[in-house]
């Protein structure tokens, strides 16, 4: 009996430090638990998904009641996602404590909108080889432009539904298949082909009248008649095309490919189509007139461009037009770092609008596979903490500090890129007017307090609030700033120099010196002062 016991005793006391570290664990964990609403209705939502960062164990359904439940998280920042279909996704920005136990969190689903109705032709009969597409009014680098918020083709009936939208101002045009009209001849004698027609029924993109929508309506029976305008057709050659060498495993095409806009169109993605004939020659066929951008890329699914060419049409064909086309190159390049802090290059992330990112090596060095033609804008990111900015870029005998370079004309060099471990930050609380914190409905924005629009397009930083109405932006550039707390802004205002001169005055302004550190209270600038202002400025 005294054996049993003291062997039990002895289990026990083996057991306790174990039990200890597993209860240690267990209180320095989190957890989230909270209501998934309509955000029109307030009305509880059962079935909403609801994820918290990339962890599939931080995930949970709603429960009839609209509650969800997530338990046993990892402290940290994370970004919480909930869905549910007929609504949009909501993202909401959490920082969790150790131990901490977020437990009235609301999540407020806006229902989505849609829109949907068919396209017919100059008769009134239905034309069902056409595609359909939704934009929004934008503000970029201080123009206006029609920025591509949706598409879908029609079908057999000529009837089209776009789906998935927030509440705003959409503009619709519907654009017929020139291919499709060129092969069965639909073109009249007089030279004249369906075009692309704006809701509710003009050629030209400045007559288009917009459908606003309301938090999940359903806009239906819009119906778009294509008109006929004059066409053109523009021919020419690719000069320099033999030295091209083909991009091996990359283009299924064969052959390199021409892509046709309009630059001085407000609508970005509205395209027209061009094609490779025999040899080096090229035609793009049906256009009304007006200024084309032709641009030859070769590649898949990264298409590096070859050459440009601008062409004005107007009452005739446009014939032997030279695209002058040049070899894509590969480009070295070394990252120096600059500053007292310890940084591990190989950590950083380079990153190339083309969609070609680098991991540079140890020593800082990396390459660039494959360059082609053109501006090209670089980013350096490193980890959250590091506070590192990108300062300079030097191609050649150029050296830029918006991050841009350029190969056209045959530049030589290598690519030097110099960055600091100094970046400011800034930390701050929003605050409304009540004195209370802040939630999702608003965004603390930093912009360079200058007049360069791309200046300001290239520095500007966003930063989403958590849940307790916080943020911080790293990394930021020393120099004058402007920082705004706003609702209800439209992404591309922040460029737009009206805009900003109506709102500079409530702005705080903000000197930033290399590795500062400021914590700021920001107020609000609410719907009631915003609103006017867009309205009064045709910002949408």
């Amino acid at each position: 009996m005294c054996t049993k016991t003291s062997v039990a005793l002895l289990f026990v006391a083996g057991a306790l430090p174990g039990v200890a570290f597993q209860s240690d664990k267990a209180d320095r964990l989190s957890s989230v638990k909270g209501i998934v609403t309509n955000a029109v209705t307030g009305e509880r939502l059962r079935k909403a998904y609801v994820r918290l960062g990339w962890n599939p164990n931080y995930a949970a359904v709603t429960s009839d009641q609209g509650r969800f439940s997530i338990e046993k998280i990892e402290p940290g920042a994370y970004s919480l996602e909930a869905e549910r279909p007929g609504f949009l996704r909501s993202v909401v920005q959490l920082n969790l404590a150790a131990g901490q136990s977020l437990s009235d969190l609301a999540i407020a689903l806006m229902p989505q909108a849609s829109i949907a109705g068919r396209v017919v032709d100059d008769d009134g009969d239905i034309w069902n080889h056409a595609t359909v597409y939704l934009f929004r009014s934008v503000r970029k680098q201080g123009r206006r432009q029609l920025e591509n918020a949706g598409q879908n083709s029609v079908d057999d009936r000529g009837e089209f539904r776009i789906a998935d939208l927030p509440p705003g101002k959409y503009y619709v045009v519907a654009e017929p298949e020139s291919g499709w009209q060129n092969r069965f001849g639909s073109a009249r004698s007089d030279g004249f082909l369906l075009q692309p027609t704006w809701y509710p029924g003009s050629i030209a993109e400045e007559a288009a009248a917009p459908v606003t929508l309301t938090a999940g309506q359903e806009f239906a029976g819009l119906e778009i008649r294509l008109r006929r305008g004059a066409v053109r057709n523009i021919r020419g050659h690719l000069s320099g095309f033999s030295q091209i060498p083909k991009l091996p495993g990359q283009s299924p095409f064969g052959k390199p490919m021409l892509w046709v806009s309009r630059p001085t169109s407000w609508a970005e993605g509205l395209n027209y189509t061009g094609s490779m004939q025999s040899g080096d020659a090229f035609e793009v066929t049906a256009v009304p007139p007006g200024v084309y951008q032709l641009k030859v890329t070769e590649g898949f699914p990264q298409q590096i461009v070859l050459g440009r060419a601008t062409v004005q049409v107007d009452d005739r064909d446009v014939t032997d037009v030279v695209i002058s086309l040049q070899a894509p190159r590969s480009i070295k390049g070394k990252i120096t770092i600059e500053g007292d802090k310890a940084v591990d290059v190989s950590k950083l992330y380079i990153l190339l609008d083309s969609g070609q990112n680098q991991t540079p090596q140890e020593d800082g060095s990396f390459v660039f596979e494959q360059l082609g033609v053109g501006p090209h804008r670089i980013d350096v990111n490193g980890k959250r903490d590091d506070d590192v900015y990108l300062k300079t870029v030097r191609f050649g005998d150029t050296e830029s500090q918006n991050g841009t370079f350029a190969l056209a004309g045959g530049a030589e060099g290598n690519l030097e890129l110099v960055v600091s471990t100094h970046g400011a930050r800034v930390t701050g609380t929003v605050q409304k007017n009540n004195g209370a914190a802040a939630k999702r409905t608003v965004a603390a924005v930093l912009i360079p307090d200058t007049s360069d629009p791309e200046k300001r397009e290239f520095l500007k930083q966003q930063a989403m609030l958590d849940q307790n109405g916080s943020f911080t932006i790293h990394a930021i550039p020393p120099g004058s700033y402007l920082l705004y707390a706003a609702e209800d802004v439209p992404e591309g205002a922040w460029t737009d120099p009206d805009f900003l001169h109506e709102i500079e005055s409530k702005g705080m302004k903000l000197q930033l010196g290399e590795g500062e550190i400021k914590s700021i209270e920001v107020p609000v600038l609410g719907n009631a002062e915003v609103a006017p202002i867009l309205s009064r400025l045709g910002i949408e």
